[in-house]
């Protein structure tokens, strides 16, 4: 809080949130508050960014209530209020959160970014087009610090075409992060290591998605030839983090059986499997630290179908399918094996989930429509009411195991 030189009479506070009401126009925002003393108040005027937005004027009572409306433009905002006494004694307080407004091409239009009383952000609430809550999460703390922002691939690429990949990854920080954008070019030559700064020579592709549950998913469109990635993390108060993929493509492939091929390093830095798919993004071959496997077929073993609302569990002998159709509620799969014969330790080979065709043909399109639960494990939206989670076994299972998946009509 600043003053003048005058010492102020009176106390005035922000509430902890403000009210989205898009129903009055995009971008409208109720901001309130209250005020001790208020009777001496002659004005509370609230800014953005030190534009004035709106005024209160004078109270009748005490201990009030006050309140504003405002329409925010498409952006970030840092909102203040100035009180001015009727002495002509003023000072500035600050709002205990900041506003997003006008988000695009994410599940919610409007966010709202708390604070502490250290400025450390503490939780993050995102509205849809109606101004309803759809989601809220805590940022992680450490003590009384956030998290430091970080950013992750996961280990492998998802093929969505001859010269598309699907990149998925991670940002721990959920809730500090403004923005992942990425780049088709190494670290090394995207950002100075020593200030942060994005450097010029890798191709920016474009910006990421960001789910509410801390994941993150782009499509790369990319010329033939061999590509590794880039996702900077840019936070809300201007830190910056990097990452580069573990894995490189070689997209565009012609005069081979395939049309794309990925190659997974491992932490060492040397090669841990190649993987090649055909035009229909069947796995064509895939070799493990040279060992040379081939992947696919069709499962042969049981077949578990849904109803609904079920808990279905895997016997541990792999080969079963669990087929799914529409309208099977919220479903359970418990013990899916995911690896394949020559990958189990048993020998063992994967479980299948078969998917209807009509609502998925393609990993990628499963892979778009996946979450992470809070225990790690993936979750698979085929619609709002019919959802599969896979105890036990991640998203980045998945990504690496495609053939777990078949789509019937």
């Amino acid at each position: 809080m600043s003053s003048t030189d005058s010492q102020p009479v009176t106390h005035a506070y922000f509430d902890s949130s403000a009210v989205f009401e898009p129903a009055d126009g995009p971008g409208t925002v109720l901001i309130t508050g209250t005020a001790t003393n208020a009777t001496d108040i002659a004005n509370i005027e609230i800014s953005d960014g030190g534009t004035p937005l709106a005024s209160t004027g004078g109270f009748q009572s005490s201990n009030a209530k006050w309140g504003v409306i405002a329409t925010l433009p498409a952006g970030k905002h840092i909102l203040t209020a100035t009180v001015t006494e009727l002495t002509g004694a003023s000072y500035t307080i600050n709002s205990p959160y900041r506003l997003v407004t006008g988000i695009q091409n994410q599940p919610y239009v409007y966010q709202e970014l708390d604070e502490n009383s250290s400025g450390v952000f503490t939780r993050i609430s995102n509205y849809d087009g109606s101004g309803t809550l759809v989601s809220q999460t805590a940022v992680a703390l450490n003590g009384d610090a956030a998290a430091p922002l970080s950013i992750a691939f996961d280990p492998t690429a998802t093929f969505a075409g001859s010269t598309e990949a699907l990149l998925t990854g991670t940002t721990s920080a959920y809730g500090s992060t403004s923005a992942i954008e990425i780049f088709d070019g190494s670290a090394a030559s995207t950002v100075d290591p020593a200030s942060g700064a994005l450097l010029s020579s890798a191709k920016p592709l474009g910006y990421a998605t960001l789910g509410t549950d801390g994941t993150w998913s782009f499509d790369a469109h990319v010329a033939p030839g061999t590509h590794v990635f880039t996702a900077v993390a840019m936070g809300v108060s201007g830190q910056v983090a990097s990452s580069q993929s573990s894995f490189t493509i070689t997209a565009g492939v012609v005069g081979s059986p395939y049309v794309y091929q990925e190659v997974d390093h491992g932490a060492s830095g040397g090669v841990a499997a190649t993987t090649s798919y055909a035009a229909d993004g069947s796995v064509v071959g895939r070799s493990n630290n040279g060992g040379p496997t081939i992947n696919g077929g069709s499962s042969t073993g049981a077949v578990i179908r849904s109803a609904y609302d079920d808990v279905m569990t895997g016997d541990g002998t792999g080969d079963t399918t669990f087929l799914f159709r529409h309208g099977f509620g919220q479903d359970e799969v418990t013990n899916f094996q995911y690896l394949s014969a020559a990958q189990s330790p048993t020998g063992i080979e994967h479980d299948v989930l078969s998917l209807p065709q009509s609502v998925f043909s393609t990993l990628a399109q499963v892979m778009h429509h996946t979450t992470t639960a809070l225990d790690g494990s993936a979750v698979i939206h085929l619609s709002r009411t019919d959802t599969i989670k896979l105890d036990g076994v991640t998203k980045a299972d998945l990504i690496t195991h495609p053939n777990v998946f078949r789509f019937h009509g």
